[in-house]
């Protein structure tokens, strides 16, 4: 924030000067995101303001989030489209904030599967093999968070797994939805707790 890289804005509790608020697509996914990037690409500062508070009630659980997840991965990716200025490493510290902060952690589900790929290729080394039992061993663990958690059972270490697992696939669920154009602009409220 300080040095006026802050992507994107809260949905619910944000405010623009009106003379730098520029039409977006009808059809744009997460316009809290998009309209504050398109200020960012005039020249201007996107900056947080401490005292400006909103609640929000989260997700139930997972399966809850994963949804919702699901519509802002499509999103993130139609967004790329719509600020794809800021993706020119010339334009500075945004720019940078873009590519470290938001774009290559949209590409980890495609980052995890290559890596999974490329060790079961490699695992006639015994480095490798470990990497991938580990790999494995990983995902094995996220699918018991799953069934702990389907049982109301919580366990910290098996839901780390679970939901960091479930939230990548919401993401690839996102970019296949981006990919096909059957994400809903308008958003369906999920349970909160």
């Amino acid at each position: 924030g300080e040095r006026g890289s802050l992507l994107g804005a809260n949905g619910g509790i944000y405010a623009i000067r009106k003379k730098l608020f520029e039409k977006i697509p009808s059809n744009t996914i997460i316009d809290d995101f998009v309209i504050p990037m398109k200020i960012l690409e005039k020249g201007y500062r996107v900056v947080y303001e401490p005292e400006a508070i909103a609640y929000e009630d989260t997700a139930k659980g997972i399966i809850q989030e994963m949804a919702r997840r699901v519509r802002i991965g499509a999103g993130d990716f139609q967004s790329l489209i719509l600020t794809r200025q800021l993706l020119n490493p010339f334009r500075g510290f945004s720019a940078f904030s873009f590519w470290s902060h938001k774009v290559l952690r949209w590409f980890a589900p495609f980052l995890l599967i290559g890596a999974l790929f490329f060790n079961a290729a490699l695992t006639g080394e015994r480095f490798y093999l470990m990497i991938f039992v580990g790999q494995i061993s990983f995902y094995f663990v996220a699918l018991l968070g799953r069934i702990f958690s389907a049982s109301h059972v919580h366990i910290r270490a098996l839901g780390f797994c679970y939901y960091f697992v479930s939230m990548n696939i919401a993401l690839l669920a996102g970019f296949f939805r981006f990919l096909t154009g059957t994400q809903k602009v308008t958003w369906e409220r999920t349970e909160r707790g």
